[in-house]
């Protein structure tokens, strides 16, 4: 997901610049008095070091169309 912030991999690695970042984000929350950041679902590690934890979450999908809504639950039943 380093990319997606414009960081090229070969530099932002080495320096830890994602860890970085959210480091720096939480230290904003923190100075601002915010009392819940969501990182989202993606590098759990770096999230957790830096104080992150797991929430259990929910996800819901509707469409109007019969047949997206068909595709929808067989991917749902396969996936639990």
């Amino acid at each position: 997901t380093s990319d997606m912030q414009g960081l090229q991999h070969e530099i932002a690695r080495p320096a830890h610049a994602y860890f970085a970042m959210l480091a720096l984000t939480v230290e904003l929350c923190l100075k601002e008095r915010i009392d819940f950041l969501d990182f989202g679902p993606t590098t759990l590690d770096p999230k957790l070091d830096v104080g992150g934890r797991l929430i259990p979450t929910r996800t819901g999908y509707y469409t109007h169309s019969v047949v997206l809504r068909s595709f929808i639950k067989g991917g749902l039943d396969r996936f639990r």
